[in-house]
């Protein structure tokens, strides 16, 4: 039978054994060298040459494509022979002896290193006397917040006034002072009115400002949050039986990170009223735990409050009204004359 050379296929030949080769196209662009082998074991008997190391004179084993690489013609066995051989001529720096074992290292140009390690560094008994002297150049100061004592070196005296024994006393002492390096201005707090430092930048860009998160939750709460309709309908069962129960959710009122949906006057009670799907973890998986019945009571136990839920598919009865009083335990409440 004859062959029939498929289109999509290129003609070679094995680069070890000379055999004829039809590789593919795809992998012919996308091979940068044009060497091909038949097999594994062309792969592994493909030509090469032996050279010697240029440093340690050790006998090496290279590829022919590897080995035309080197521009210098030399050829190393391992990256510090490698580092050894290159010429200090092209490097900027030079070749020192250690003080203390009088070994060479390469020193660059800037540094000015004169231990080849921190072991001869220490070992050297004219370092040791600079430290001890550097040790007595040190004076004795207070801390400008807790005024505990501390040594500091004479030159750092010259350039400031204050001193910390920490970054702690450093924050507590510098906290509400503003720098000379900075051109904002302090500001008041569009909730509790707290004095607070703005810079320059978001005077310009904010027309409100808040002290902290907490004040930010509770006025953006006001504006944008608004009762649903089940929350709605409740308002105005508590109109008609006259509760004693005040809407909340709106951000007036918070316990700790919990903003609920209505609050007993007198009594530690709490109201949440929960839509079917999104407080359901069985129809939305991605409902947190924090946000389910079980989580929601917990969390408000831990506290001291005591809360009930009503769900959204409660106002669907036709005696949703008395179901709910049920569960509030407002059994007994009238109607309210006005």
């Amino acid at each position: 039978m004859e062959y029939k050379r498929n289109p999509k296929q290129m003609k070679f030949s094995c680069h070890t054994c000379n055999k004829t080769i039809f590789v593919p196209r795809w992998k012919y662009k996308l091979k940068k060298k044009k060497l091909f082998y038949c097999d594994r074991n062309c792969f592994l008997k493909r030509p090469s040459t032996f050279f010697k190391c240029s440093v340690c004179g050790k006998r090496i084993r290279m590829i022919e494509s590897n080995a035309k690489r080197s521009k210098s013609g030399k050829h190393y066995c391992s990256k510090k022979c490698k580092y050894k051989g290159i010429s200090l001529d092209s490097r900027s720096g030079k070749q020192v002896k250690c003080k203390c074992c009088n070994n060479t290292f390469y020193e660059p140009k800037h540094s000015q290193r004169k231990y080849c390690s921190f072991k001869c560094r220490s070992s050297d008994p004219e370092y040791r006397r600079k430290i001890s002297e550097a040790k007595d150049r040190k004076v004795e100061v207070k801390c400008a917040e807790c005024q505990k004592s501390i040594k500091v070196h004479k030159y750092r005296i010259q350039r400031s006034q204050n001193f910390f024994c920490s970054m702690k006393c450093q924050v507590s002492y510098n906290r509400g002072k503003i720098s000379k390096k900075r051109n904002g201005k302090e500001v008041n707090c569009s909730y509790c009115g707290k004095l607070v430092y703005r810079a320059k930048y978001r005077l310009e860009k904010y027309n409100y400002w808040f002290c902290s998160m907490e004040c930010m939750n509770k006025q953006t709460t006001q504006f944008l949050v608004r009762p649903t309709k089940p929350e709605k309908m409740f308002i105005k069962l508590i109109k008609e039986f006259n509760l004693p129960y005040n809407y909340v959710g709106d951000g007036k009122f918070w316990i700790g990170n919990l903003n609920p949906d209505f609050m007993h006057k007198k009594s530690k009670k709490v109201v949440e009223i929960f839509g079917d799907y999104w407080h359901n973890p069985e129809l939305n998986k991605k409902c947190k735990k924090k946000n389910t019945e079980k989580g929601r009571k917990k969390a408000f136990k831990k506290r001291g409050y005591v809360c009930t839920i009503v769900w959204e598919k409660d106002f669907n009865s036709r005696n949703w009204k008395e179901d709910i009083l049920k569960k509030i335990g407002e059994e007994n409440a009238t109607i309210c004359s006005t």
